[in-house]
């Protein structure tokens, strides 16, 4: 794993967070709503993510409607497989 910390909404994980940085996947309705905004991988190896800068982090707002959107666009999780049937 990446050993930093993930955001989820709806059960989908949206964001991650790395190195103090907040890195929110990439679909193309976010990318739409976030304009002009900085990518970047959260660890490499990884696909780039929006990367949010200091200043978009302070409008709640905004973020919310960003990691929202992108909940949306997001496939649903894989279901787990039991501890048992493994």
């Amino acid at each position: 794993m990446f050993g930093e910390y993930a955001a989820y909404v709806d059960g989908k994980v949206v964001a991650l967070i790395c190195d103090n940085t907040v890195f929110v996947k990439l679909t193309p309705g976010g990318l739409d709503f976030a304009g002009r905004i900085g990518q970047g991988p959260p660890y490499p190896g990884a696909r780039p993510h929006l990367k949010i800068s200091k200043t978009r982090l302070k409008d709640a707002d905004w973020l919310a409607r960003l990691l929202t959107i992108t909940s949306h666009e997001l496939p649903e999780p894989r279901p787990r497989k039991s501890r048992s049937s493994r």
